[in-house]
């Protein structure tokens, strides 16, 4: 009687508390800054302006506060490292270059955002006349303050952060000094690589690894093509995207599809089928289509697959042809 009264008790808890129990909710941001690159080049005591703006897509308002950041890369596919140590003019004079022109919005100050509202902010670039010729990597980031308040109107305890990035190049000329490095030009997913015999299998698609280290000081776009030519006279041809390579760093390049160019691909040779010995070799220019920097490689294509597949066969075949005999 007793597990009969407290099984019911249970139940009726867990419907009280099915009814009664408020559901969660989720947060979800979305923003959107734009545009999302600036490529400046500035003479020392020269000044641009630039517009951007941020929208809050989301369904709740924010408070938004802005900085100025300093960058580096972190990785060879163009992932970049926001400085997350304190900033102070002290360490980083080139902070102060940068101001809004807005009348009624300072960097650094908050502001709120609604549901829904563009805000327009004009970003103000000022270098002095004893500006170091030199890039200059920054992040124009705008972040919500959570648990704060603004003019009387709260907003949600959610916190993200969006950012424009600023390749800032100073120099008197305008034209800075670049140069370039080619630290690998290489064939991926190779079969056997000895020496210079470099072996692939026929049915592949091969991919090429192209490394290129900036030794200059400006960061560039390698603009060119890599041509694969085979013993036949065939030819294959693959355009780089032309992604920027910062200072003393080295970047992975990619390739651009024939049939979307502003895609992001990887430079690879589009076929079904290849044999016998080809030549790659890669020519490209620093922002310009040329082929100031080279490399090339030699590989063969053996149809090692078939290959298998038959000699298994005969294999096979061999062992029926004995179990027969005897």
């Amino acid at each position: 009687m007793k597990l009969k009264i407290f099984s019911l008790i249970s139940f009726l808890f867990i419907i009280n508390f099915w009814f009664l129990a408020t559901p969660a909710q989720a947060q979800t941001i979305s923003l959107d800054l734009y545009p999302p690159l600036l490529e400046v080049t500035l003479k020392p005591g020269k000044s641009i302006t630039q517009v951007y703006k941020i929208t809050n897509n989301s369904e709740q308002d924010f408070v938004m506060n802005s900085q100025i950041v300093p960058f580096a890369p972190a990785d060879e596919f163009g992932g970049i490292q926001l400085q997350n140590y304190p900033l102070s003019i002290i360490h980083y004079p080139f902070l102060d270059w940068f101001s809004f022109q807005n009348a009624d919005l300072q960097l650094g100050q908050g502001f709120l955002l609604k549901s829904g509202q563009t805000q327009q902010v004009v970003l103000a670039v000022k270098t002095p006349p004893n500006a170091k010729e030199d890039d200059y990597y920054l992040t124009l980031l705008f972040e919500t303050i959570p648990g704060t308040s603004l003019g009387g109107q709260s907003e949600a305890q959610a916190q993200a952060k969006i950012g424009a990035n600023i390749l800032l190049t100073v120099s008197e000329t305008g034209e800075p000094p670049r140069k370039a490095e080619i630290i690998q030009f290489d064939i991926r997913y190779l079969i056997l690589d000895i020496g210079k015999i470099k072996i692939i299998d026929s049915f592949s698609q091969p991919q090429f690894l192209l490394r290129i280290k900036n030794t200059g000081r400006s960061f560039f776009k390698p603009m060119g093509t890599i041509t694969t030519t085979g013993w036949l006279g065939q030819k294959f041809i693959s355009d780089l995207l032309p992604e920027n390579v910062l200072t003393n760093s080295v970047r992975a390049l990619n390739c651009a599809p024939p049939d979307s160019p502003d895609k992001v691909a990887p430079c690879q040779i589009k076929t079904k089928f290849l044999f016998g010995p080809y030549q790659a070799k890669v020519e490209f220019g620093l922002d310009k289509v040329s082929n100031d920097y080279g490399a090339e490689t030699i590989f063969w294509a053996i149809p090692f697959k078939l290959i298998i597949v038959l000699l298994t066969t005969i294999f096979i075949l061999f062992i029926i042809k004995l179990k027969l005999r005897t």
